[in-house]
């Protein structure tokens, strides 16, 4: 899974990818205030941010860990694993 998110972060734009690198780390770091934090549908461990024409998945492991899970555009199959 990570090689898959590194891979699709390196077709971003570099102003993109900085903007996504910071916003992960704000996920990572539980910094979730003014953002677009929505649960995904039928999952209660798993969250979605929305930046633009971003998307950032994570789980919510603990009170206050959060793993990414994936970095994407969105398009039609952004969710259907998740």
């Amino acid at each position: 899974m990570v090689d898959r998110m590194i891979k699709n972060l390196k077709k971003f734009l570099r102003s993109d990818r900085d903007h996504l690198f910071e916003l992960m780390q704000r996920i990572q770091s539980n910094d979730l205030l003014d953002m677009n934090v929505t649960k995904l549908k039928d999952r209660s461990d798993v969250f979605r941010v929305r930046k633009g024409n971003f998307r950032i998945i994570f789980r919510k492991v603990d009170q206050g860990t959060n793993i990414i899970i994936a970095v994407e555009r969105r398009c039609e199959s952004t969710y259907k694993e998740f």
